[in-house]
């Protein structure tokens, strides 16, 4: 049984990876589109079904005359242009008529930490209040600064596109951007200045550039990840859970032998979990400090709210997941990248089904019962997979990389 099922789940990643990304294109085009315009079932079939076979034919031409492009000009191109027009896209909005209040909890919370203010009682322009844990609210201060809370997209995708170029070749690389800037859940996310994918374009590049043995690092390098590792987990749910199944394969890691001693690879990665503990505890005093009570707490919290959305079995059962995987997934440079897209995706797809059981499929999508948004958070590691498959160039052909280790 064990050896089918991590059969079935190392074949089953690209099939499922394609066929994501054309749902989730679907179901934005279906829920701003469609709905407008109308369309019956056929059309939308249709639709979806020429926008599959572009995205083939734009995968298929990079693969037939990767020789003659000159993929990484075209890479550099394609995300300057893809960044100014973000930029261009946030600043023609007039975010205060948006329907969607991501931006404006983003922008609340960031407002009320540097007031010192607790900013999880606060309302944002439609009413809601902010589920980001601190570490967004950190990484958030610069673009908040900048009088810009959309630029916080726009350096997550630049270092997203730096982290591709980085760990494959320039024709991958190619292909990811093109992937993510032919997403219309990518543009609804710049038009509405969502935080979301650009949450997980950071938790994705982290993964992709950490080294697969932390501990031959220098203690300076090992320590500073560890403090990066604390901020991005401390954004969402998920990314802990990603982020902790990272330090989870460290010490698995710990088997295998290497040229240091094994205490001394045990003490430094004792040494990079206390400096992520503390971190996390830094960062919860740094926020929640700033609450008049513990009943404010207690009452407003983002741990509650992001956790509302399942029952709490499922919930933990969905915490337990990316561990769980770390043990089928084959072992390799993609390994947390898989599982980062199966454990992001699965409890957004039980939470979806949990919706459309409740409310049916017009209430659940063009009512807004459920906020289709929540599918973008796996996008990232889908698109890494999807040209992955793209076969490699001849290694005369392909340009070094340079190691992490």
């Amino acid at each position: 049984m064990i050896p089918f099922l991590k059969t079935l789940i190392q074949n089953v990643n690209l099939i499922s990876a394609r066929t994501y990304y054309f749902f989730v294109c679907f179901i934005f085009i279906a829920k701003y589109s469609f709905n407008k315009l109308n369309f019956g079932f056929v059309l939308q079939s249709i639709v979806v079904i020429l926008l599959m076979l572009f995205v083939g034919y734009i995968a298929y031409l990079l693969q037939k005359f990767q020789r003659k492009i000159p993929h990484k000009r075209l890479f550099y191109f394609t995300l300057i242009l893809a960044v100014f027009a973000m930029i261009a896209l946030t600043n023609a909005v007039n975010w205060n008529t948006l329907e969607v209040d991501r931006w404006s909890a983003f922008d609340v919370a960031i407002k009320s930490v540097l007031n010192q203010q607790y900013p999880y009682d606060k309302i944002d322009h439609l009413g809601g209040r902010t589920s980001n844990f601190p570490g967004l609210i950190l990484l958030g201060i610069p673009a908040f600064l900048l009088h810009n809370i959309g630029l916080f997209t726009a350096f997550s995708v630049v270092i997203f596109g730096a982290s591709i170029l980085k760990k494959n070749t320039s024709e991958k690389a190619l292909l990811v951007l093109l992937l993510l800037f032919g997403s219309i859940s990518f543009w609804w996310e710049s038009y509405v200045v969502s935080d979301l994918m650009a949450n997980f374009l950071l938790v994705a590049s982290f993964l992709l550039l950490t080294p697969p043995d932390l501990t031959r690092l220098k203690l300076a390098p090992l320590l500073g990840i560890s403090v990066l590792a604390a901020i991005l987990a401390y954004t969402r749910i998920p990314a802990a859970m990603l982020i902790g199944t990272y330090f989870a394969q460290q010490i698995l890691e710990l088997r295998n032998k290497t040229e240091l001693p094994l205490k001394t690879r045990i003490h430094k990665l004792l040494s990079s979990l206390t400096v992520l503990v503390a971190t996390i505890a830094f960062l919860t005093y740094w926020i929640f400090s700033l609450a008049p009570n513990w009943q404010t707490i207690e009452t407003y919290n983002p741990f509650s709210l992001q956790s509302s959305y399942l029952p709490l079995t499922v919930n933990i059962l969905c915490g337990l997941l990316p561990l769980i995987l770390l043990f089928f997934v084959k072992k390799g440079k993609l390994q947390l990248i898989k599982i980062g897209g199966i454990s992001v995706a699965v409890p957004v797809f039980l939470s979806f089904g949990y919706t459309l059981r409740e409310y049916g499929w017009n209430a659940c999508i063009y009512d807004s019962k459920f906020d289709i948004s929540y599918f973008n958070m796996a996008l990232p590691f889908v698109i890494i997979l999807i040209a992955s498959s793209l076969p490699n160039t001849p290694r005369s052909e392909q340009q070094p990389h340079p190691t992490t280790e």
